[in-house]
């Protein structure tokens, strides 16, 4: 089978536009400071029933791929790795044991999705195909895109799928950089204080998921006080092993920064080539625009942290969480705030923003809980504030869609109460 082109339909067109044609806004300058990296897991399917076993050893064949009988049910992926290299791109070669020695180059590796059954007459190939470290750049764009193609044009009758056992995980790296503390504390922050506006962009399945639970699921970021305690929380640890042990129950998070301990602490030889952090929240998928727009947003949010000014973020991250109702703060003010204004065009063209939005309340505290946070102090004093004007809105908000849509929704609403309340 001839290579697949880089001109080709599969690609969406030339390398600047989107699968749609459309021209795709050019990825935000990275500080000079700060080279991103990062590197995808795609999780799909591949089942087929017992009759095609013959074909895909025919296909095989055609590639020059010989299996003994009891090794038949590998034959996808080597073909995977076959199509792989014959577009030119560094594939390691296949092994069932699932350790990736070489980050510089492609991988394709069995992912155990469902519980083996034998007396089943479909048979399935669960496959995760793993980047190597690329850059935060077109080019790099290119690359999974020429990939995605290749899965696309997967020879025979059967296609590769992904439902709802299936993610999409991306690591990001600061190249030859460690990730120190003041950066971690302010991206923890803010996706703890964002949580459910980041969650309107994923699907339902992936919420409140066993394999990616957000921040919320930790008692340390919600105790009674609510979030903006959970940020003070956050404020104070002093070491990144604090942070960890606050942020993180084990490594299936939302955002996992388990690639980031000492070296002696890693729980397996594996994580201890990545230094990365771990975005698991997503769906998965083989689609082009939805995997190029979720690297660039998650690359934004931590690029965002790298530079972004200590108190104005726990200022901003405040008002957030107050939300009242006039400044309610959305999906669409956290990618203006980073840098990505134009993401949120994307997702909201295409429908991929729901309308989860909170739904817990708690009351403010009698006593003061940030009394041990005296960075915090002075914020928790303007809440209290009578004659600050900055009351806390009361309701249960639903992701915003943009400003506009908001107005009208107030104007033919009730009046929103207002009252010292905040969410939780």
């Amino acid at each position: 089978m001839s290579p697949v082109s880089k001109a080709g339909p599969n690609l969406g067109g030339s390398p600047g536009k989107s699968q749609g044609g459309k021209e795709r806004t050019p990825i935000q300058a990275i500080p000079s400071q700060v080279r991103l990296t990062f590197g995808i897991e795609l999780e799909f399917v591949y089942s087929y029933d017992q009759s095609y076993t013959r074909e895909l050893e025919k296909l095989g064949s055609r590639y020059k791929i010989h299996l003994a009988p009891e090794n038949a049910h590998n034959l996808v992926f080597e073909i995977v790795i076959q199509m792989l290299s014959e577009n030119h791109l560094p594939v390691n070669r296949f092994s069932e044991d699932h350790l990736i020695t070489n980050y510089d180059n492609w991988t394709v590796k069995t992912e155990y999705l469902y519980p083996d059954n034998p007396g089943l007459d479909i048979r399935r190939a669960e496959i995760e195909v793993v980047s190597r470290i690329l850059l935060l750049e077109e080019k790099s764009f290119e690359e999974v895109r020429l990939v995605l193609a290749i899965l696309e044009n997967f020879p025979g009758p059967y296609k590769f799928y992904v439902n709802g056992l299936t993610g999409f995980h991306v690591h990001v790296g600061a190249d030859q950089q460690k990730f120190v503390l003041p950066w971690l504390k302010k991206f923890t922050q803010t996706v703890t204080a964002f949580e459910h506006e980041i969650e309107s962009l994923h699907s339902d399945d992936r919420i409140q998921n066993k394999y990616a639970r957000a921040p919320s699921q930790l008692p340390k970021l919600h105790p009674r006080g609510g979030p903006v305690l959970g940020l003070a929380v956050l404020d104070e640890q002093k070491t990144f092993e604090d942070l960890y042990n606050t942020f993180m129950k084990d490594r299936y998070m939302a955002y996992n920064l388990e690639n980031l301990l000492d070296p002696d602490s890693y729980p397996s030889d594996e994580t201890k080539e990545k230094q990365t952090v771990e975005f698991r929240q997503h769906a998965g998928t083989l689609d082009g625009d939805t995997i190029c727009n979720w690297i660039e947003f998650v690359c934004a949010l931590l690029k965002y942290s790298f530079s972004a000014d200590h108190r104005e973020n726990l200022v901003f991250l405040m008002n957030h969480l107050r939300n009242f109702p006039d400044t309610a703060l959305s999906i669409q003010d956290l990618m203006e705030k980073i840098g990505v204004p134009h993401l949120f065009t994307w997702y909201r063209d295409n429908n991929r923003i729901s309308d989860r939005g909170r739904v817990t309340i708690q009351e403010l505290p009698e006593t003061n809980p940030y009394a041990e946070f005296p960075d915090v102090q002075p914020l928790y004093d303007l809440l209290q504030d009578d004659e600050s004007g900055l009351e806390v809105g009361v309701g249960v908000r639903g992701v915003k869609r943009g400003r506009e849509e908001d107005e009208d929704e107030e104007e033919q609403g009730a009046p929103l109460k207002k009252t010292k309340r905040f969410y939780g």
